[in-house]
């Protein structure tokens, strides 16, 4: 990856930071940067733990409001990287067996059906 793409991709996420409606877009550009099929963000209130905003670019073709409303709250995923050290990446794949992701409704019902 070139220094120009990447100066694009943070470019774009700190738009994003100063005007949300950016997001899609900031979101679009990481993607496409690391080559992944799509990404999104949670906005976490650190006080109640729960999500107050969500957004996403790519594959996923569900329903934000669904996430809000029941989703969000059932998501192992989230619980996981809220606990990780800031700037770390961490892959579905890799912090949640398939044994208990096959079981999982949260995973089967929001994230495989949405794409």
């Amino acid at each position: 990856m070139s220094l120009d793409a990447y100066d694009r991709t943070v470019a774009s996420i700190l738009d994003a930071v100063v005007n949300e409606q950016l997001t899609p877009l900031a979101l679009q550009a990481l993607a496409e940067y690391v080559g992944a099929a799509g990404a999104g963000c949670l906005l976490v209130n650190k006080l109640t733990r729960q999500v107050s905003s969500v957004a996403w670019w790519g594959c996923l073709s569900a329903s934000p409001g669904d996430y809000l409303a029941y989703y969000s709250k059932i998501d192992p995923f989230r619980v996981i990287q809220g606990r990780a050290v800031c700037g770390t990446f961490n892959r579905l794949s890799e912090c949640l067996p398939q044994s208990v992701l096959k079981q999982d409704e949260w995973y089967n019902d929001f994230l495989l059906k949405g794409g």
